[in-house]
């Protein structure tokens, strides 16, 4: 009777045991599913802010006539969204710098329309990589407590870092 009772207690815990990985582990996987998701959508909006970059480099080109490739350096993409995120703010900051520099840029309308494109890509990179973010912490939190954080390392889920927006182009 009592090696039943034992069975019957090892095989509850063996349940409980495998209730808590099965929760666990669909919400790690429900967390990544929403981070593999912004990342697309972030990959799609840096594309869009590329783009951008692209025109106005051939505008400014253009406009100010000398040989000088002020935006070579970032013209180049990196396969690290958080990489090229940061290099095309640091291009746009250059770009703004670039069009005070110079008063024909400063009346440029098609520049100008990028520069309003730029501006409404900003505000949505701030929406996505906040939702981003969130979901990183919850994800890392949830990795570093127990007893997920087996589950974690079981499932190979690692810590991921977070976008920063404090290097944006404020506006002009």
């Amino acid at each position: 009777m009592s090696f039943l009772i034992f069975i019957l207690i090892l095989i509850i815990i063996a349940g409980i045991l495998a209730i808590v990985y099965i929760t666990n582990y669909s919400h790690m996987k429900f967390l990544q599913s929403k981070i593999i998701s912004s990342e697309s959508t972030i990959k799609e909006y840096l594309d869009e802010r590329y783009s951008y970059l692209e025109e106005a480099a051939d505008i400014v080109k253009k406009t100010v006539g000398d040989d000088k490739d002020y935006f070579k350096d970032y013209l180049v993409k990196s396969s690290s969204l958080i990489k090229q995120h940061s290099n095309l703010n640091s291009a746009f900051v250059l770009l703004y710098k670039v069009e005070s520099d110079f008063k024909k840029l400063q009346t440029n309308k098609k520049l100008n329309s990028i520069n309003a494109k730029i501006k409404e890509s900003n505000e949505k990179i701030v929406a996505i990589t906040s939702y981003y973010n969130n979901n990183i912490t919850q994800l890392n939190d949830f990795t570093r407590n127990f007893p997920s954080k087996y589950i974690a390392k079981i499932n190979k889920i690692r810590v991921k870092p977070l976008f920063n927006n404090d290097d944006l182009v404020k506006e002009k």
